[in-house]
């Protein structure tokens, strides 16, 4: 499952590399500006943190899938 507090390999602090915010899997899977390209790629509807972390085996691909297309280090 994915930590809250630890998916900022690729900087020295848990603040992402955007500056608007800490580095979190709501950040990255919901908010962050520079990912929003690639996230519109996976979900182009409006699709929540729950069921991208927690929801069927469709939604949890896509979140393995966008992961990998963003090159984090999780």
């Amino acid at each position: 499952m994915l930590g809250i507090e630890s998916l900022s390999p690729l900087s020295p602090n848990a603040h992402c590399e955007c500056g608007s915010e800490e580095q979190t899997p709501e950040h990255i899977l919901q908010n962050c500006p520079h990912l929003e390209t690639i996230r519109q790629k996976f979900w182009q509807e409006e699709t929540s943190v729950g069921a991208k972390l927690w929801g069927p085996a469709d939604e949890l691909r896509k979140t393995a899938d966008f992961l990998a297309a963003t090159g984090l280090r999780i």
